[in-house]
Protein backbone atom coordinates (compact mmCIF):
# COMPACT_ATOMS: atom_id res chain seq x y z
CA UNK A 1 0.00 0.00 0.00
CA UNK A 2 2.64 2.71 -1.21
CA UNK A 3 0.91 4.35 -4.16
CA UNK A 4 0.22 8.36 -2.97
CA UNK A 5 -3.36 9.36 -3.64
CA UNK A 6 -4.61 12.70 -3.12
CA UNK A 7 -7.70 12.07 -0.60
CA UNK A 8 -8.92 15.18 -0.20
CA UNK A 9 -9.47 15.32 -4.09
CA UNK A 10 -11.13 11.76 -3.98
CA UNK A 11 -13.20 13.32 -1.18
CA UNK A 12 -14.29 16.39 -3.30
CA UNK A 13 -15.13 13.86 -6.39
CA UNK A 14 -17.31 11.88 -3.92
CA UNK A 15 -19.04 13.96 -2.53
CA UNK A 16 -19.82 16.14 -6.04
CA UNK A 17 -20.44 12.70 -7.28
CA UNK A 18 -18.68 12.70 -9.94
CA UNK A 19 -17.40 8.93 -9.83
CA UNK A 20 -19.74 6.04 -11.39
CA UNK A 21 -20.99 3.74 -8.74
CA UNK A 22 -20.47 0.34 -9.61
CA UNK A 23 -22.48 -0.96 -6.36
CA UNK A 24 -23.51 -1.26 -2.71
CA UNK A 25 -23.17 -3.53 -0.49
CA UNK A 26 -24.28 -3.74 3.33
CA UNK A 27 -21.77 -1.28 4.62
CA UNK A 28 -19.92 -0.05 1.36
CA UNK A 29 -20.11 1.87 -1.59
CA UNK A 30 -17.64 1.12 -4.43
CA UNK A 31 -17.11 3.75 -6.82
CA UNK A 32 -14.70 3.79 -10.36
CA UNK A 33 -12.08 5.73 -9.64
CA UNK A 34 -9.88 5.59 -12.98
CA UNK A 35 -9.48 2.97 -15.77
CA UNK A 36 -7.27 0.86 -12.95
CA UNK A 37 -8.68 1.72 -9.11
CA UNK A 38 -12.12 1.48 -7.72
CA UNK A 39 -12.52 3.37 -4.15
CA UNK A 40 -14.42 1.29 -1.52
CA UNK A 41 -16.52 3.71 1.32
CA UNK A 42 -17.37 2.56 4.13
CA UNK A 43 -20.57 4.08 5.79
CA UNK A 44 -20.97 1.95 8.56
CA UNK A 45 -19.34 -0.06 10.97
CA UNK A 46 -19.30 -3.22 8.80
CA UNK A 47 -18.02 -1.34 5.90
CA UNK A 48 -15.14 0.10 8.48
CA UNK A 49 -14.46 -3.23 9.84
CA UNK A 50 -14.85 -4.95 6.25
CA UNK A 51 -12.02 -2.25 4.78
CA UNK A 52 -9.97 -3.13 7.74
CA UNK A 53 -10.06 -6.89 6.94
CA UNK A 54 -9.64 -6.14 3.42
CA UNK A 55 -6.27 -3.53 4.08
CA UNK A 56 -4.91 -6.52 6.84
CA UNK A 57 -5.02 -9.46 4.31
CA UNK A 58 -3.90 -7.58 1.37
CA UNK A 59 -0.87 -6.38 3.42
CA UNK A 60 -0.57 -9.80 4.74
CA UNK A 61 -1.17 -12.42 2.04
CA UNK A 62 1.74 -12.95 -0.97
CA UNK A 63 -0.86 -15.05 -2.96
CA UNK A 64 -2.35 -13.66 -6.21
CA UNK A 65 -5.93 -14.83 -5.20
CA UNK A 66 -7.06 -11.35 -3.46
CA UNK A 67 -6.92 -8.04 -5.84
CA UNK A 68 -4.52 -5.58 -4.00
CA UNK A 69 -5.28 -2.34 -1.64
CA UNK A 70 -3.28 0.25 -2.74
CA UNK A 71 -4.42 2.90 -0.10
CA UNK A 72 -6.39 2.58 3.08
CA UNK A 73 -7.06 5.38 5.45
CA UNK A 74 -6.52 5.32 9.07
CA UNK A 75 -9.93 5.18 10.15
CA UNK A 76 -10.45 2.71 7.43
CA UNK A 77 -13.28 5.06 5.53
CA UNK A 78 -11.64 4.61 2.40
CA UNK A 79 -9.68 1.96 0.67
CA UNK A 80 -8.50 1.68 -2.93
CA UNK A 81 -7.90 -1.54 -4.71
CA UNK A 82 -6.75 -2.59 -8.19
CA UNK A 83 -9.88 -2.60 -10.43
CA UNK A 84 -10.76 -6.10 -11.87
CA UNK A 85 -13.43 -7.08 -14.82
CA UNK A 86 -16.23 -7.99 -13.56
CA UNK A 87 -17.92 -12.01 -14.36
CA UNK A 88 -21.10 -12.74 -14.74
CA UNK A 89 -20.93 -16.56 -13.98
CA UNK A 90 -18.82 -18.81 -11.38
CA UNK A 91 -18.27 -20.57 -14.23
CA UNK A 92 -15.64 -18.26 -15.82
CA UNK A 93 -13.67 -19.28 -11.93
CA UNK A 94 -14.38 -23.37 -12.91
CA UNK A 95 -12.56 -23.25 -15.90
CA UNK A 96 -9.79 -20.93 -14.95
CA UNK A 97 -9.07 -23.49 -12.00
CA UNK A 98 -10.20 -26.58 -14.27
CA UNK A 99 -12.65 -27.82 -12.07
CA UNK A 100 -16.46 -28.68 -12.31
CA UNK A 101 -18.16 -27.63 -8.91
CA UNK A 102 -17.80 -25.64 -5.76
CA UNK A 103 -16.87 -28.37 -3.44
CA UNK A 104 -13.88 -29.46 -6.49
CA UNK A 105 -13.12 -25.38 -6.23
CA UNK A 106 -12.77 -25.01 -2.63
CA UNK A 107 -10.96 -28.21 -2.15
CA UNK A 108 -7.92 -26.80 -3.74
CA UNK A 109 -5.22 -26.08 -1.75
CA UNK A 110 -4.86 -22.42 -2.92
CA UNK A 111 -8.23 -21.72 -2.00
CA UNK A 112 -8.64 -23.68 1.13
CA UNK A 113 -5.25 -22.06 2.39
CA UNK A 114 -6.67 -18.94 2.38
CA UNK A 115 -9.95 -20.05 3.42
CA UNK A 116 -8.61 -21.75 6.30
CA UNK A 117 -6.04 -19.08 7.24
CA UNK A 118 -8.38 -15.64 6.74
CA UNK A 119 -11.84 -16.95 7.72
CA UNK A 120 -13.46 -16.31 4.53
CA UNK A 121 -17.08 -17.43 4.38
CA UNK A 122 -17.48 -20.08 1.66
CA UNK A 123 -20.82 -18.66 1.24
CA UNK A 124 -19.61 -15.61 -0.07
CA UNK A 125 -17.24 -16.63 -2.24
CA UNK A 126 -19.28 -18.45 -4.43
CA UNK A 127 -21.06 -15.67 -5.54
CA UNK A 128 -19.66 -14.47 -8.63
CA UNK A 129 -20.26 -10.70 -7.63
CA UNK A 130 -17.24 -11.08 -5.04
CA UNK A 131 -14.89 -12.31 -8.14
CA UNK A 132 -13.23 -10.43 -11.05
CA UNK A 133 -10.79 -10.65 -13.40
CA UNK A 134 -7.31 -8.95 -13.71
CA UNK A 135 -5.20 -10.04 -17.28
CA UNK A 136 -7.70 -13.05 -17.15
CA UNK A 137 -6.35 -13.78 -13.98
CA UNK A 138 -9.26 -14.77 -11.22
CA UNK A 139 -9.22 -12.49 -8.24
CA UNK A 140 -11.13 -11.90 -4.82
CA UNK A 141 -12.22 -8.78 -4.86
CA UNK A 142 -14.60 -8.50 -2.25
CA UNK A 143 -13.26 -10.36 1.02
CA UNK A 144 -14.06 -8.17 3.84
CA UNK A 145 -16.89 -10.29 5.41
CA UNK A 146 -15.10 -12.96 7.14
CA UNK A 147 -16.59 -14.90 10.08
CA UNK A 148 -15.43 -12.41 12.57
CA UNK A 149 -17.43 -9.62 11.01
CA UNK A 150 -19.95 -11.84 10.36
CA UNK A 151 -20.26 -12.36 14.32
CA UNK A 152 -19.63 -8.92 15.62
CA UNK A 153 -22.29 -7.09 13.31
CA UNK A 154 -24.20 -9.47 11.35
CA UNK A 155 -25.10 -11.63 13.87
CA UNK A 156 -28.35 -11.07 15.81
CA UNK A 157 -28.22 -14.44 18.35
Amino acid sequence: MDTAFDIQTIQNKLYTHQYQKLGTGSGRRVYLLDSDYVLKAAFNRKGYAQNQVEAYISQTDDSLIFAKIFFCDPDYRYLIMERADRINNISVIFEYFRVNNLKELFALPELNDIIIKYNLLIADLRRPVNWGLIDSRPVIIDYGFTKMVKRKYYSFF
